[in-house]
């Protein structure tokens, strides 16, 4: 998530000519996390044999869950009410530990300590593996992993909306 999703994208925003220097500095949350968690997801599918490739994907998909479950959780504490033990036994189903570190490590400050902190990762990267899915079907055969990545780079941080009709353009161009 560092190096190849937060620092490479930083760095590539940053020493875009034109870009403006807002969208340089104030990338969206849910921008900037989604690329994260996508370049994680990469590396995870085409690490070669230097990693166990299986258990880099297990490793990411357990983090993809762990932020929908934490915002799932907050819409449920903070929104309809649930309990502390109903919003443990519903995280404990998936992640296996025992009361006072849930409510130490993630209620106090996540799940009430920090409301809907999973929103941006959970949003974020449901939309640019939609974004990607998408302009892979588009493609075809024609689809390159490389310059879609370079592409969606290339239009420096912005909202998806946006994003997909750029990308959709593109994708019919090509």
């Amino acid at each position: 998530e560092g190096f190849n999703g937060h620092l490479y994208q930083y760095m590539y925003h940053r020493s875009m000519p034109g870009l403006s220097l807002t969208q340089q500095l104030l990338e969206t949350t849910s921008y900037a996390e989604a690329w994260s968690q996508y370049s994680e997801r990469l590396f995870a599918l085409n690490c070669g044999s230097k990693f166990n490739s299986n258990d880099l994907v297990f490793d990411h998909a357990n983090g993809i869950i762990f932020y929908a479950l934490l915002f799932y959780l907050s819409v449920r504490v903070n929104y309809f009410g649930d309990r502390f033990i109903d919003a443990y036994r519903t995280f404990n189903g998936y992640f296996r530990i025992s009361q006072d570190v849930f409510r130490k490590e993630y209620y106090n400050t996540f799940i009430v300590g920090n409301p809907f902190y999973g929103i941006p990762y959970a949003y974020g990267y449901a939309r640019i593996v939609n974004l990607h899915d998408t302009a892979r079907r588009a493609l075809g055969k024609k689809y390159d992993q490389k310059a879609y990545d370079t592409q969606y780079l290339n239009y420096g941080p912005t909202y998806f909306n946006l994003l997909a009709d750029r990308l959709d353009q593109w994708a019919k161009e090509q």
